[in-house]
Order: structure tokens, then sequence, then C-alpha cells
């Protein structure tokens, strides 16, 4: 995926994805926001919360490099476990997966962050 245009559509196409995914799952009121401005991609409602959720995707199989803002690192820390990061591997394939990876700033301080982080986070406990 070389240009911008790629990219955006890319990204697009993966919170599009998630958003199907997670309204397969049950969970209610998912809305996609690209290029809101705000520090998620997709908010949803489960079990009566309000959760959130950064979309990162590839069209490669495997985990990509994850760049958070500042902004998400600290939407976060503040929401821990209803802040989750969904990584779209295989995207616009038959072999496309989602891995949901929740609560990321335990996930770094715990040495269980499968991706490369490219920005270091300031979460506090």
């Amino acid at each position: 995926v070389d240009t911008l245009e790629s990219k955006n559509q890319l990204r697009a196409w993966g919170q599009e994805y998630v958003a199907r995914v997670l309204q397969q799952s049950g969970v209610g009121n998912v809305q996609s926001s690209v290029q809101s401005g705000e520090p998620y991609d997709i908010s949803f409602v489960k079990l009566g919360h309000m959760e959130y959720g950064a979309v990162h995707c590839t069209v490669e199989d495997g985990h990509p490099s994850v760049t958070l803002s500042a902004k998400q690192w600290q939407c976060a820390a503040q929401n821990r476990q209803r802040y989750h990061v969904f990584v779209v591997q295989a995207a616009c394939s038959p072999e496309v997966s989602v891995t949901q990876l929740t609560d990321p700033c335990a996930l770094v301080s715990s040495g269980k962050w499968p991706c490369t982080v490219t920005f270091s986070p300031q979460c506090k406990g």
C-alpha cells in the first residue's frame, strides 16, 4: 500500500470490517469514524458500557507495526479494559482475520504486546 489514498482506503476497509465483526458478535451501537479527530476509530456499547477501538490494518499476514498517537495512549490509559486495538491482518482477502488487543497499556507494560510499538506510551496504572 503505497499512496496516501490507498492507505486511507485500506483503513476505511479495515474499520468497516471490524464494525461488521463487532455487530456479528452482538455488541450494540457500533460507530465507525473515519478521520474524526477522536482518539479512536470505532466506538460501541458492550454490556451497557461505551468502549473504544483503534483499527490497524495490513494486507500482509502477521502483526503490523502499530503506531498510537499520544491522544490514543491517553484514551487507552483512561479507559483501560474499555480500549481496544483491532489488528486486521490479510485485509481485502479471503484469509482476513482480526486480533483484538484489550487494554494496550497493560499489555505493553507486562511485555505481552504482540506488535511493534512505535510510540513509547505514558500509561499510569
